[in-house]
């Protein structure tokens, strides 16, 4: 038999536990177990909204296993990993996931300190130019087609709905050099996925409709073509010395308007959108 080793204080020095790594299931069972584990301060705030979207991502088989690990400390107390568990209870499906056992629970402040990556980081690993812009217009795009803006939903995209977006709507690329012109007056995010949508039904009125909103050349109130851009133009004019902002969805909501009724060929003789009023629809 080995001798034990002394600690220099006339005991003996006790092995430390070493962290294991292993890849298996994590059940329902066992993530409500895991969350169990935890005390009202053994770890951050549950973002139920967050697990919300890690469970939409299970359930629609969008789930992989990207070995970053449910941490677990020396006691068996869940460190790292509340939001994955919450989210496989709250889904009712296994998945695969990496487990790290023996975390020393000392080492929880340095725990989950980078940023979490985001579509933009994604798109920019592909290689895609003004890959935060892009993304932003990306996600308008999603939230318009989801109808998300119609009922006031506050849902973002995950990575792989903004990808598939992108896949099924590649041409919004051709939109960022207009949407970065137009941050005078808009969110340039807001003009990507605007200038996309009006481009569909028709590319050369909607290179004239933000030409024309962006340079205020020829526009009038009086015009059929385009008094509706001279009022939007003069809403944001007058909103970039406004106390009360317009928020961003009135803007979406003036600026369709603005483009159907250079479309249609009418004066309007004001631009605004009542509480109530449905939806506009881009014609």
């Amino acid at each position: 038999m080995r001798p034990k080793r002394s600690n220099g204080n006339g005991g003996t020095a006790r092995n430390k536990l070493s962290i294991k790594t292993r890849t298996g299931p994590l059940t329902p069972r066992r993530a409500a177990q895991l969350l169990q584990t935890q005390s009202e301060h053994s770890n951050r705030k549950l973002n139920i909204r967050y697990a919300q979207r890690l469970k939409d991502a299970i359930v629609n088989g969008e789930w992989a296993d990207n070995a970053e690990t449910i941490k677990i400390d020396e006691n068996g107390v869940l460190l790292d990993g509340q939001h994955r568990c919450q989210a496989v209870v709250l889904a009712q499906q296994s998945i695969p996931v990496s487990f790290s056992t023996n975390v020393p629970r000392k080492t929880f402040p340095t725990i989950d300190q980078s940023p979490r990556r985001k579509a933009s980081d994604a798109f920019g690993m592909q290689g895609e130019k003004n890959s935060t812009l892009l993304s932003a217009s990306v996600s308008w795009l999603w939230k318009y087609k989801r109808g998300h803006l119609f009922n006031g939903h506050q849902a973002s995209p995950r990575i792989t709905q903004s990808q598939e977006t992108l896949n099924e709507h590649p041409n919004i690329r051709n939109s960022m050099k207009i949407a970065q012109s137009a941050k005078k007056f808009m969110s340039p995010s807001m003009v990507g996925c605007l200038h996309y949508l009006f481009s569909r039904k028709n590319q050369d009125d909607a290179d004239r409709f933000f030409d024309a909103l962006i340079t205020g050349d020829s526009i009038s109130r009086t015009s059929p073509s385009t008094s509706g851009i001279y009022w939007l133009r003069k809403r944001l004019q007058d909103d970039s010395d406004a106390k009360a902002k317009l928020v961003n969805l009135e803007k979406f909501k003036l600026t369709i308007k603005a483009w159907n009724s250079m479309r249609e060929g009418v004066v309007v003789k004001n631009l605004n959108h009542k509480n109530g009023e449905k939806f506009p629809a881009i014609i």
